[in-house]
């Protein structure tokens, strides 16, 4: 049976005095983090002791390396940039893997053409009307925005664009309509055009991260709480995957590439509740299958239970920037360290349901319980796999790109 409860195995060392003469890196750890685009992340301290993997060196310094070239500085780039990190870390990319992300000029790179396999599938559910800044820049050909091509040609760029002619847009929304559906709103050779209000788009739904739903648990919390509790955690866990943290003594944490994003399972909050009628600063017994965080709060103010919720929340998370935590350790050499149970609960990478119950009628006491599957904080295991974010997604998850996050297809 494998053991809980996690202790941090790696210890950090760094040499802080630089020698001016030579370009080097003060850490073993900072090729990695580089690789994980910590440069651009936390150049505050990657500058400072990671110069040589940071390419921050001078000539005479005896570390840089010339980019005149237009090429590739790692071999996983390609990979990288066909998981969408050109666009999702284009500051890192663009100037580190530039062949991959299409940044040459001239030949093959220069044609006009997608920078993303995923442009074709993002275009024909609408990207290219719901984000055209990012959109129309990188996936000119899956956007129609290729010239002296058949996609050059006077037509629609988008399947809706006939219903939306029918309803009117043209003449609502001239300016994008007329760009964008050609055909449709006639401004091919020969036809009119019109401009009489105000310019916007149709609008296409979407967000920073994963939607939640309808979640249906009936009960007596709130689905106010419900929605914060699993949209605080995501949050969280997308900065995570996306390399937006760093450990306490401000040391970069690597990006994460199989973190998945949390559902409400309304069976998990039922056993939260169950265990949160005692009131107990104990965990709950039987949970084999589940990991649990437990937050309480005396005296005054009194905290409602959104409060309560967020609360646990920064509370938790929080636990990163213990000095008795992990420390400098990064979240991959996390394997058993009493102090970093919470933060650790709420970041498991393979966990992907979670469900609460804020009780705040405990004497003197205000109360909360949270459970999550898959149990995680083995001993021994990753808290998640070090790489671009959603470039791991476990089989049946797909990537949702804005949070970095994997969900269920």
């Amino acid at each position: 049976m494998k053991t809980l409860v996690l202790t941090a195995a790696w210890l950090f060392a760094f040499t802080v005095s630089v020698i001016a003469e030579e370009c080097r890196d003060e850490n073993a750890s900072c090729k990695v983090w580089a690789d994980g685009r910590q440069c651009d992340l936390n150049p505050g301290y990657m500058k400072k002791y990671c110069k040589k993997s940071c390419k921050v060196c001078t000539e005479d310094g005896g570390g840089s390396k010339k980019q005149g070239d237009c090429k590739d500085s790692d071999v996983k780039c390609k990979s990288w940039a066909e998981r969408g990190e050109c666009e999702a870390n284009p500051k890192w990319m663009l100037a580190n893997c530039k062949k991959s992300c299409k940044q040459c000029k001239g030949g093959e790179e220069g044609d006009c053409q997608d920078s993303n396999a995923n442009c074709k599938s993002w275009a024909e559910r609408g990207e290219c009307e719901a984000n055209p800044t990012w959109m129309l820049a990188n996936c000119k050909k899956s956007c129609k925005q290729c010239k002296g091509s058949e996609d050059g040609d006077c037509k629609d760029s988008h399947q809706s664009c006939e219903a939306w002619a029918s309803s009117g847009e043209c003449e609502n929304n001239p300016t994008w309509m007329n760009a964008n559906c050609k055909k449709s709103c006639k401004q091919c050779k020969g036809g009119t055009t019109t401009d009489r209000k105000k310019p916007k788009k149709p609008s296409v739904g979407g967000g920073d991260l994963p939607d939640v739903g309808d979640i249906n648990c009936g009960g007596s919390m709130s689905n106010e709480v419900r929605t914060l509790l699993v949209n605080g955690h995501n949050k969280r866990r997308s900065d995570m995957a996306q390399g937006r943290m760093v450990t306490w003594g401000s040391v970069p944490v690597q990006s994460g590439a199989n973190v998945q994003a949390f559902t409400w399972d309304c069976e998990l909050e039922r056993k939260s509740e169950e265990w949160a009628q005692y009131c107990s600063t104990n965990h709950s017994p039987n949970r084999e299958d589940r990991s649990e965080n437990l937050h309480w709060e005396m005296g005054y103010p009194r905290n409602d239970a959104l409060k309560v919720a967020e609360n646990a929340m920064v509370g938790w998370w929080d636990d990163e920037n213990r000095e008795d935590g992990f420390g400098y350790a990064p979240y991959t050499d996390w394997s058993n360290y009493s102090g970093n149970n919470h933060l650790i609960t709420m970041a498991w990478a393979k966990s992907n349901k979670m469900g609460c119950f804020v009780k705040t009628d405990c004497p003197d006491m205000r109360y909360i319980v949270c459970q999550y599957k898959i149990r995680g904080n083995w001993i021994g295991e990753a808290v998640m796999e070090v790489g671009p974010a959603c470039s791991k997604c476990p089989s049946g998850t797909t990537c949702h790109q804005k949070s970095g996050l994997c969900v269920s297809a």
